[in-house]
């Protein structure tokens, strides 16, 4: 019978033991651990920047329709028989100086004239929504499926610029002509419907054109 030969000292060993093979085993989940993490992170990143890019637009979107039709606020075609000449000493008022807001008003109402029509208008905060009064209803500027507004103020303030000086007789006081520049200060907030963590705020200060003339030279 032929006796087994002894393994020849230094021979190497094929093949990974178990010990070996968990620690590789081991190694490569936190390696797949780490690139989860870091995809799942950028996956945020991305759908949050996508949240505050629509938040924002969507708000931005609103005030440029505020400014662009408050700004008409006060107009008429009369405009020119409203100021004093010598040409005209009647001054006739301005139908459609009247713009109704309160300190912290969530709704301004105003009007103005194309040709001889009135149009009544205005904004107003409604059901988390920003609304446009349009002829005689209300529709929605935002959606609140994007954003949820919370917050629109819309405060009206008055400059009054004395014009006596520019009268050519002495005007009795009350009486005198002055010049009210009217500024309409809008806040508006809201937060992304589906993510109450992604919030904006935009403020602006809308200067109205149609300015608003009161008294006459005598």
């Amino acid at each position: 019978m032929r006796a087994l030969t002894p393994p020849v000292a230094g021979t190497r060993q094929r093949g990974l033991s178990l010990v070996e093979l968990m620690v590789g085993i081991t190694v490569g989940l936190f390696i797949v651990a780490a690139a989860s993490m870091m995809a799942t992170n950028q996956l945020n990143d991305n759908r949050r920047l996508m949240l505050e890019t629509n938040v924002q637009q969507e708000l931005r979107s609103a005030m440029d329709v505020i400014a662009q039709d408050v700004r008409r606020a006060g107009y008429w075609a009369g405009a020119p028989s409203g100021v004093w000449s010598p040409d005209n000493p009647s001054v006739a008022t301005n139908p459609n100086d009247a713009i109704d807001s309160s300190e912290g008003a969530t709704t301004l109402e105003f009007d103005y004239r194309i040709d001889s029509s009135r149009t009544a208008a205005g904004f107003r905060l409604h059901e988390h929504a920003v609304q446009m009064l349009i002829g005689d209803r209300w529709q929605s500027v935002t959606d609140p499926q994007t954003v949820l507004i919370d917050t629109l103020t819309m405060q009206v303030d008055e400059h009054e610029v004395p014009l006596s000086a520019y009268c050519l007789n002495a005007c009795a006081a009350g009486s005198c002509p002055a010049l009210k520049v009217r500024t309409v200060a809008v806040n508006l907030a809201g937060q992304a419907a589906h993510d109450g963590n992604v919030r904006r705020e935009l403020n602006s200060t809308i200067r109205l054109p149609n300015d608003k003339v009161t008294g006459s030279c005598p």
